[in-house]
């Protein structure tokens, strides 16, 4: 187990886990129009939905011809929602494989998107053929018809009778993502195996200050550590489920959002399923220099700003959040 709020600030950036302490303080109280027994279910009170994009190494993408009457002959992404018991990279690999025949290597979470009101939220992963065979007409089932590789100009130039363009954004972004060298994309992130019964949002939020030092806001009760926020339904998204906690611990009215830079880490196990069906998402937030002087002064108890003085974690937080956005997009809406 961690032991500081810098300790824990490196797991995150390493992409591990870092497990919610006995006196950190899932704040419920604060949440508008809190829904108290709402627990996430897959394929119940939530829907999972697991995406992948497949390249082979022509860098040809991997698309699935749907089989369902509404959208039957239409070309899509292989996606789909996870099963109870599922984790997100077992769902991804299960999807492609049945809608396409192809084996899929895992690189890394690409993206996710929340719908929180409509609970649903969709995780976004890139990766590469490892195997398999590309299902053809004569094996079609209610997955899917069959899968081709297409060229992305080909997909993009009208030709294809496609189910819908909504995922030509997370193919840029996955194009994009694998033309850069190491040192200008995220590190290769899958998912973090961490049981939680809740949706939850870790907030990381930093302000650099006046003077250069860095702070992050973090429980002031016991040891130092991170905030966690509960999620639910009415929280509109991932601000507004932020926004009353904050206007309470620094008393002010100000509705200025703080604007989400990016995610750092996923953590989600599914096992057993109905009891570990919730996540938890660490978001990163930076405090524009505009708010500086207005969140400044913490006016509740169990809140505190820690300035930062491990040289080593200062110096891979500039180069990951300051200097360059190398975070996973993360839309709350």
């Amino acid at each position: 187990m961690s032991g500081s709020i810098e300790e824990d600030l490196k797991l995150l950036l390493d992409g591990k886990v870092v497990p919610i302490h006995q006196d950190e303080d899932i704040v419920t109280k604060y949440l508008v129009q809190q829904e108290t027994d709402y627990v996430p279910i897959v394929k119940r009170t939530v829907g999972y939905i697991a995406m992948g994009l497949v390249f082979n190494e022509a860098g040809q993408l991997l698309l699935m011809q749907e089989a369902k009457e509404r959208i039957r002959g239409q070309w899509y992404i292989p996606a789909g929602r996870m099963e109870p018991g599922e984790n997100f990279i077992d769902a991804v690999k299960r999807e492609v494989l049945e809608e396409t025949g192809i084996k899929m290597e895992c690189l890394t979470l690409l993206k996710v998107q929340m719908k929180i009101s409509r609970r649903w939220i969709r995780l976004v992963f890139v990766g590469h053929c490892k195997g398999g065979k590309l299902k053809t007409l004569a094996e079609q089932d209610e997955e899917s018809l069959q899968a081709q590789w297409f060229d992305i100009d080909k997909i993009k130039n009208g030709t294809l009778n496609l189910r819908g363009q909504d995922f030509f954004k997370v193919m840029d972004l996955a194009q994009d993502y694998l033309s850069r060298s190491k040192d200008c994309q995220h590190p290769a992130y899958q998912v973090g195996i961490q049981p939680h019964r809740h949706l939850l949002q870790r907030p990381v939020i930093l302000r650099r200050t006046h003077n250069g030092s860095v702070d992050v806001l973090c429980s002031g009760k016991g040891r130092h550590c991170l905030p966690v926020i509960q999620l639910n339904p009415k929280s509109m998204t991932l601000f507004i489920a932020l926004k009353p906690w904050i206007q309470e611990i620094f008393q002010t009215s100000s509705t200025t959002q703080l604007k989400s830079e990016g995610m750092l880490t996923l953590e989600h196990c599914g096992i057993p399923s109905r009891e570990h069906d919730g996540l938890c998402v660490t978001v990163v937030y930076i405090v524009p220099e505009h708010l500086l002087d207005t969140l400044v002064e913490v006016k509740h108890a169990d809140y505190a700003w820690h300035t930062l003085t491990d040289s080593q974690l200062l110096e891979e937080m500039d180069k990951r959040i300051f200097s360059k956005n190398l975070l996973i997009p993360i839309v709350g809406n």
